[in-house]
Formats: C-alpha cells, sequence, structure tokens
C-alpha cells in the first residue's frame, strides 16, 4: 500500500509542505509502516525553505521525501496567501509524542539517533511517559560530517533491532541528508528528522510556552533562549525567504488573472519511447485549485511510478500552487526509484515553475521530442533552455 497517495502538497520555494493536519499525519505515518517500504519524512520550517534556496541537493531531498510537513508558522501563515490554507502546524517537538503513543499501541519499534545525553534520557521520559513503547535502541554519533561516521555500523543494528520508526535529531540539513543516504539500507519503514525534540524532551532546552505558541511567537522565544546561535540564523533566512515568497505568489497571481484566455483544462497521459518506458503527463489551459482532482486521479491512477517521465506544460497557463504541489511529488516519486524526469514549458508555466523553486526540479528541453529522448537516454543533466 502506498502511503503517499492521497496527500495534497502545496509548494512554496520548491519545497511540497502535505496539507495534512496533527491526526491524519499520524494516520498516514500508521499506514507507511504497515507498508514495509521506506518512506522520509521530513519537518520544514523558514530554515528548511532557506537552506534550499542555497543548497540544490538538500532542495532535491525535501522534493523526492514522501512527505514534509509545516513546522513553521511563517510556512502556515504563507499557505494562506497561496489560497491553499495549510490545516495546522505539525511540528516534530508535537508530532513526536503521538507517534510514542501510537507506536506503544500498535507495538512498533523505535529508534533514536541524536546527541549524546539528551537522545537516551528523551527515550528514558518517552517510555515512562507511554506504558509499552519499545524503544529499540539509541545511537549517538560523533561530533563532525555524517561521512566521518561508522554508518555501515550504525544502520545494522538499526535493522537488527527490527525497528519501525527511526528518529533522527541532528538539526537540517545534517538529519535529513542522512536519512535519505542510509533510510533503505536501516531497514526501518519510516525516518523521520525531528529536529531538536529529543533536547525539548528531556529538558536540557525549554520550549516555548503554548501561549507563545498559538500566537506564533515560538520563533521570539527561541532567540531569547539561545541570542548569541539564532538571531543571525534567523535574521539571514528571512533576508533570503521573504522576498522569494512574495515573487513566488506575486507571479502566480499574474498568471492566475491571464488563465481566462488559457482555455479550458485539459490533461492526457500516455506511454512512449521503447518498450513503452517513458510516461508523458501533458496539462493545458488553466488549472486553478478546483482542478486539482482532475490531475491527482490521471497522475496517480494511471502513471504510476515509470522509469522515465516527461512533463508536458507546452500549453500550460495558471498552475495553482496545490497543482504544483502534485507535479512535484509525482517528479519526487520519479527520482526517487533512480528514474528520469525532464520539463517542456511554455512561457507562463515556467515563469511560475522557477518563482515557485522548481526550475531545478528536472532538466527543461526545447520539445517534446528532445525530453522524451533525454529521458529515455537517461544522460547527465543538460543545459536549461527555453521552450
Amino acid at each position: 500500500m502506498k502511503a503517499e497517495g492521497a496527500v495534497e502538497r502545496v509548494v512554496m520555494l520548491g519545497v511540497p509542505l502535505a496539507r495534512l493536519d496533527m491526526q491524519e499525519t499520524v494516520e498516514w505515518i500508521d499506514r507507511a509502516v504497515a507498508s514495509r517500504e521506506p518512506h522520509q519524512v521530513a519537518t520544514a520550517n523558514v530554515n528548511f525553505l532557506a537552506l534550499g534556496q542555497r543548497d540544490p541537493e538538500f532542495l532535491r531531498i525535501l522534493q523526492a521525501a514522501s512527505l514534509v510537513t509545516c513546522d513553521g508558522t511563517p510556512l502556515f501563515w504563507a499557505s494562506r496567501a497561496q489560497r491553499a490554507p495549510l490545516p495546522e502546524r505539525v511540528t516534530g517537538a508535537d508530532l513526536v509524542p503521538r507517534l510514542c503513543e501510537l507506536a506503544a499501541r500498535r507495538g512498533y519499534r523505535l529508534f533514536f539517533m541524536g546527541s549524546a545525553g539528551s537522545t537516551e534520557e528523551a527515550a528514558r521520559r518517552l517510555c515512562a511517559r507511554y506504558p509499552g513503547l519499545q524503544i529499540a535502541g539509541c545511537e549517538s554519533p560523533p561530533y563532525g560530517p555524517i561521512e566521518t561516521w561508522d554508518n555501515a555500523r550504525y544502520c545494522a543494528r538499526i535493522r537488527e533491532a527490527g525497528t519501525d520508526l527511526l528518529l533522527v535529531g541532528f538539526g537540517a540539513p545534517k538529519q535529513d541528508r542522512w536519512l535519505a543516504g542510509h533510510l533503505r539500507e536501516s531497514g526501518a519503514a519510516v525516518g523521520i528528522g525531528v529536529g531538536a525534540t529529543f533536547d525539548y524532551v528531556a529538558g536540557r532546552v525549554p520550549r516555548a510556552p503554548r501561549v507563545a505558541r498559538a500566537l506564533g511567537l515560538e520563533w521570539a522565544w527561541r532567540i531569547a533562549m539561545e541570542p548569541r546561535r539564532l538571531w543571525r540564523r534567523y535574521l539571514v533566512d528571512a533576508v533570503i525567504v521573504a522576498p522569494r515568497l512574495a515573487r513566488q505568489l506575486w507571479t502566480s497571481r499574474a498568471a492566475e488573472r491571464r488563465a481566462g484566455r488559457d482555455g479550458r483544462a485539459r490533461v492526457q497521459v500516455r506511454r512512449t519511447g521503447p518498450h513503452g518506458k517513458v510516461g508523458v503527463l501533458a496539462l493545458a489551459g488553466a488549472f486553478p485549485p478546483e482542478r486539482l482532482d482532475l490531475v491527482c486521479r490521471v497522475s496517480r491512477g494511471i502513471l504510476g511510478v515509470p522509469p522515465g517521465l516527461v512533463l508536458d506544460l507546452s500549453a500550460a497557463g495558471f498552475l495553482a500552487a496545490t497543482v504544483l504541489g502534485e507535479l512535484t511529488a509525482l517528479v519526487g516519486r520519479v527520482l526517487a526509484a533512480n528514474g528520469q524526469a525532464a520539463i517542456v514549458a511554455s512561457a507562463t508555466a515556467r515563469r511560475q515553475l522557477e518563482s515557485s523553486g522548481l526550475g531545478g526540479l528536472a532538466p527543461f528541453a526545447r520539445s517534446l521530442g528532445e525530453a522524451i529522448g533525454r529521458v529515455h537516454a537517461g544522460g547527465g543533466r543538460p543545459m536549461v533552455v527555453a521552450a
């Protein structure tokens, strides 16, 4: 069973955020564990978007993740401006206790990776809070690059422990890079980057009061607690993210105003190339939010995960943020399965892709024939050219 089947997403600067509330996220993870296929989950805030703008590799990891939740209040607010509101924040700190409750009830085995001291203490406190919770093990790798760690030993231990849920708390982007590179080898069904959650649970770092969280002021509390470490990061992140989100919104609104000239929305899908290994998903016309179901039915029900995918947007006009979210998730699934993808886009569609942080989602081609040939050949990353 594919856990990601019915998730709607909204794209912000290339990051596809799941439109799920806390209960729906827990249910999604429950299904993902039952599938026994590896699923990576990220909990994204403004810092994730800023890192993604500076680090294309990290952005591709988020685009290929099975699920990305909204961990930041500014992202929650921004989704409303895009008229694709997220139902609520789903933070790592709030998600972990809910997952421990689920695991105690289902008999799932958890494995923790994080900083020395906090990780073991968090495991002890969570076991005391949730009777029956099975912590299969804890690991605290040494400080330094993940490439210097004994990752083969860590993965073997996680695998031999029969881990269902792997929680990794190194902070972004380290935790998400580690999961992207080692989740499958670890044998865990679901791997989640949980940031500073172990520090909160262990009592080493106080979390913002509920009132501050409810008012969207958790960032202010964190700066007050760790001013030297966080004030500069928060300022830099805001300078990077705010104008880019504004540009994404402006470009989307401009395309929407021209949507009346784009004609009726049409979606076609076919397989082509030798042995039908290349799937072509063609969108023509305008795709406001109410057309999302049409795109979802076609992309999920017919294409599946082909070895190669071409998005033909050469006749596409307005693409709502949720439609872009579905396309991003589709390309992410193809690339995560070691497939190839390419895009042919009209000028309007390309402006929206680039302003939404999706300029590097897949290589652009001049024509449909070139895109199909490039995907089938499976060549390297070509130069991006206009359609």
